[in-house]
């Protein structure tokens, strides 16, 4: 089990780089969670539509690092263009995709 962990995280910092690996073992173990921990006796609360959205959010930045660093690295794109998988640009896209799902009522409802 140890040697697969380690031989997974080394190829997976080869692939995309330390930061993206770092942020992708997070989302995998909020997935986790999300997904098995209700069989758990101190289950997580239900989320609400803005905490699912919220993660959504997540993977759009995530996805975003990742992919366009994956495809970078294949056509062996000048090092300029790396600004291109940075999650500086992408949090942009992660909060247009939150706050266009954000209801509007919601707030009203906790006031």
């Amino acid at each position: 089990m140890v040697v697969t962990l380690a031989v997974l995280v080394g190829l997976s910092n080869y692939l995309f780089g330390t930061p993206p690996v770092g942020a992708l073992g997070t989302i995998l173990l909020i997935s986790l969670h999300l997904l098995w921990g209700h069989r758990q006796p101190l289950s997580p609360a239900a989320l609400t539509h803005t905490g699912r959205r919220a993660l959504q959010a997540y993977g759009v930045l995530l996805g975003g690092v990742l992919l366009t660093a994956s495809i970078l690295k294949l056509l062996h794109a000048p090092e300029d263009w790396r600004n291109l998988a940075s999650p500086a640009l992408w949090v942009f896209a992660a909060a247009g995709w939150f706050s266009e799902g954000v209801p509007s009522k919601e707030p009203l409802a906790r006031a």
